[in-house]
């Protein structure tokens, strides 16, 4: 009988097992050639690793697909049980072929990559036997997990996919996944040349003792029924449930799959707060005196404090401003970036603050973009806010600046407009306006539009559409700003803004603008 069982299986599913026998060599191979295709992958057998990573999950995943839940959806396993053998032996035979092929995909797996390495990898026998063994115990751990989730049937790709969350929550949190079996054996697989993973070996064959268990024990239960109900087709009313249960879910581990924020500290910094905004100063030499620093960091801080107070931002959500010296950058350069602490997300900078060619209105103005990246979650990059962002920044930046200065930068946007042109085209396709001119010369072109924008519309409309579109604070763990933007799209505050004009009708007098200054220099 159990002979019978076996030809039943191979004639129903022969070709598949010849096929996954066939994909899933050459499937790995193509693996671990791309992840050596950089010169750092460790070798072949290294690059296998990856492929027992991504790869075999989901090969094994069909495999136990069509031994298990295809048979209940089918409902071919009630001619099994119509037959006089115990309901056991179908469910052993099943696991036991499900698991034999699956330790030859993996094993054939790995004599192929070393067949075809050639001679690029010094294989010895006792090598090529850690790697057998740890592909034997890796591929017989995911059959009896995909086996198990067969057995959950319509539920099956839920349960897998709560799985898969839950584990990249923890593994972001902090926990070591890779250091517990069995994913501790892929770990060094391909490098480990010498010491066995008994351990990880003999825990790994105990869990998928546990869970060959576990699928006898649902297979089974109440002869069989419970695993025959679990194999029908999922009803409109079961989708919608789940389906809204997932999304519950994914809202709830939101919080968990971000890794967790490190402590964040400078060095000997100088401290300033005034009137909500807290400045730190590190500088680059902290044994040196901080008069300097101070005086500096006071300036910067009642200066950003306005712009903060223009943009009608209140201090409830205001980041904390975090400057590094470096001596080395030249020209009034600020690198600007975000990251996450303890306390929340906060503003990182590096600039030469105390050099002469740097002006507090560029080092403010620049700051604050930065500070609005944080308080809108990067939000303000949005293809249809960037230019406002951008343009805000230059104005901000050249509000006061020189006659010297403001011809250097409109010599530059002359430039700029020669080389590539402007169209009214290019504000509604911002992003790849910016890649054709570049990141650091577009925002010259922004600048041009700010001014346009109040030459016709005057400070007090700009005021208005900046602080109703690029000033307003996106919470990270909700979605109220899409929500917000959905109902409240940057048309509906440019026209509020510019009493009844559209971005089209702007872009088409900036263009004209930009031509017309063009064609008089």
């Amino acid at each position: 009988m159990t002979g019978m069982l076996f030809k039943k299986e191979c004639r129903q599913h022969g070709i598949w097992f010849i096929l996954l026998a066939v994909t899933t060599p050459l499937l790995l191979r193509f693996v671990s050639a791309a992840v050596n295709a950089s010169g750092g992958g460790g070798g072949v057998m290294a690059g296998l690793g990856t492929g027992f990573r991504v790869v075999l999950p989901i090969m094994i995943w069909i495999l136990a697909f069509l031994l298990i839940a295809v048979e209940f959806r089918q409902k071919t396993q009630l001619f099994l049980e119509g037959l006089p053998l115990p309901r056991w032996r179908m469910i052993a035979v099943k696991c036991g072929l499900g698991i034999v092929l699956s330790i030859i995909y993996a094993a054939g797996s790995v004599l192929f990559c070393w067949i075809t390495s050639g001679g690029t990898e010094a294989v010895t026998m006792q090598f090529l036997q850690i790697m057998l063994a740890t592909a034997a115990a890796w591929s017989a751990f995911l059959c009896s997990f995909f086996i198990v989730a067969g057995f959950l049937g319509r539920y099956r790709l839920a349960v897998c996919f709560v799985i898969f969350i839950v584990m990249i929550s923890l593994a972001n949190r902090g926990v070591p996944m890779g250091e517990f079996p069995p994913f501790a054996l892929l770990e060094r697989f391909g490098l480990e040349r010498e010491i066995w993973p008994k351990t990880d070996l003999v825990w790994t064959w105990a869990i998928t003792a546990g869970l060959l268990g576990l699928s006898f024990t649902m297979g089974l239960t109440k002869e069989g029924s419970v695993a025959a109900m679990m194999g029908e087709k999922m009803s409109y009313r079961e989708k919608i449930t789940i389906g809204g249960a997932l999304f519950l879910f994914m809202t709830f581990m939101g919080n968990f799959t971000s890794p967790a924020p490190e402590p964040f500290e400078l060095p000997g910094a100088v401290a300033e707060e005034i009137d909500g905004v807290q400045l730190f100063l590190s500088p680059e030499n902290v044994a040196r005196a901080v008069d300097q620093d101070v005086a500096f960091a006071s300036k910067l801080a009642a200066k950003v404090g306005g712009i903060r107070d223009w943009l009608a931002i209140s201090d409830t959500h205001f980041p904390p401003i975090y400057i590094v010296e470096r001596t080395d950058l030249e020209d009034g350069e600020v690198i600007g970036e975000d990251v996450d602490v303890e306390a929340g997300r906060v503003v990182l900078a590096f600039a030469n603050y105390l050099d002469d060619s740097v002006s507090l209105d560029s080092v403010a103005s620049k700051i604050m973009l930065e500070v609005l990246h944080v308080r809108s979650i990067d939000r303000i990059k949005k293809e249809d806010r960037w230019w406002i962002a951008m343009g805000l920044q230059q104005w901000l930046e050249f509000k006061n600046a020189s006659s010297e200065e403001l011809a250097e930068q409109e010599k530059r946007v002359g430039e700029i407009v020669s080389e590539h042109g402007f169209s009214p085209e290019n504000v509604t396709d911002w992003k790849a306006f910016e890649e054709l001119v570049g990141e650091d010369e577009v925002p010259a072109i922004a600048w041009t539009g700010v001014l346009k924008f109040v030459d016709e519309y005057g400070e007090e409309a700009l005021q208005n559409l900046a602080q109703n579109t690029v000033a307003r604070y996106a919470a990270g763990k909700d979605n109220r700003a899409s929500i917000y933007d959905f109902f409240h799209p940057i048309s509906k505050a440019f026209r509020k803004a510019t009493g009844g004009d559209t971005v089209a009708d702007f872009s088409e007098k900036w263009a004209a603008n930009i031509e017309g200054s063009a064609q008089t220099k």
